[in-house]
């Protein structure tokens, strides 16, 4: 849920639940904003400390600007610019290799996937068994999305960070000046997910058939580095069209893709092109978007194009569906694709 609430810059968000713990003259400072995932939120903008005296005397909170100044120089210090090595990668990114001080400047699509409808479950558990139970939802969801990466598209992309029920992925290959064939990747990648969650893992959430994945695309340059203390090092992946892509996840449903206006300038493949739509905001949304539905609206066009053809067999008659090269190339077998 924290991830969900996430406010623009210079805000703070919290749940009614957090609000109603706050003390008195914090409380003050916040206003009712807007119902996420069923939760009521609280937003301030701008405090700080040094902009609120007062209420920093209030909640006994001393903050010494000089001290915190020369803390951050102390860190700052400890890694020299000149120790520091930025460099580009012609190859999938070792992530082990990555450190403070080695970091890798990439042009890749940057891929937020989030479970919508997974929050409500977390929220109301109320017994062990249906925390455990949840977790092994969880657990069958990272590891297929995982796959539809690693297995389906190896050698393409890599997943970075998972953020409770999100999940961060870059899509880096081919390198170099292909645009068209990372965001093509990319979206391959997308509507992977989404077949899976749609004709696959639904299947398995027994009473839970309200979760969906919403995804969010953009591309550009990123920073790929790890940071961290004593062993503890997370992989993070800034840059601006990074912050994009989460923002068009943040503002999409279960089984939407959005993508940026970028992303689907790139797109070459005509019925796929179609599906998406522009949302009014800059960017294109696709509703339901998997394979299985793409494979039936390419066959629609084919019948009216004429181009299927038809071959029989003693009383028999066999359609045969054109080539699907976009949606299969380099794709491993799925239930979808049982013929």
């Amino acid at each position: 849920m924290g991830a969900k609430i996430l406010g623009p810059g210079d805000t703070i968000t919290v749940t009614k639940e957090v609000y109603a713990l706050l003390p008195g003259a914090l409380q003050e400072c916040f206003e009712r904003a807007g119902t996420v995932a069923g939760a009521v939120t609280y937003r301030t903008t701008g405090l700080n400390w040094r902009q609120a005296p007062r209420l920093a005397a209030a909640l006994g909170v001393h903050f010494t600007p000089e001290k915190l100044k020369k803390q951050t120089e102390t860190y700052r210090d400890a890694l020299p610019l000149a120790d520091m090595e930025v460099s580009g990668a012609q190859e999938l990114i070792d992530l082990d290799r990555l450190s403070e001080r080695q970091s890798k400047k990439i042009s890749a699509v940057a891929l937020y996937a989030d479970l919508d409808g997974f929050t409500r479950y977390v929220q109301a558990a109320e017994h062990d068994e249906d925390v455990v139970s949840l977790v092994r939802v969880l657990h069958m969801i990272r590891t297929e999305f995982h796959a539809v990466v690693n297995q389906d598209y190896p050698g393409v992309g890599l997943v970075l960070q998972h953020q409770g029920d999100r999940l961060l992925a870059i899509v880096q290959m081919p390198p170099g000046d292909r645009l068209d064939q990372r965001c093509a990747n990319g979206l391959k990648i997308a509507i992977g997910m989404q077949s899976s969650m749609e004709h696959a893992l639904n299947e398995h959430l027994q009473e839970r058939q309200d979760i969906h994945v919403a995804v969010g695309l953009d591309v550009g340059t990123v920073l790929v580095t790890r940071l961290g203390k004593k062993g503890q090092r997370e992989v993070i992946c800034l840059g601006p069209r990074v912050t994009t892509a989460e923002a068009l996840q943040l503002c999409s449903a279960g089984q939407e893709i959005r993508i940026s206006e970028t992303i689907y300038n790139t797109i070459d493949h005509e019925t796929l092109k179609h599906q998406f739509r522009t949302d009014g905001r800059g960017a294109y949304v696709a509703k339901r978007l998997t394979f299985p539905r793409l494979d039936e609206l390419e066959a629609t066009a084919a019948a009216r194009a004429g181009g299927l053809a038809a071959t029989t067999t003693g009383q028999r008659i066999r359609i045969e569906l054109p080539s699907r090269p976009w949606a299969t190339a380099g794709v491993s077998p799925k239930p979808w694709y049982a013929g």
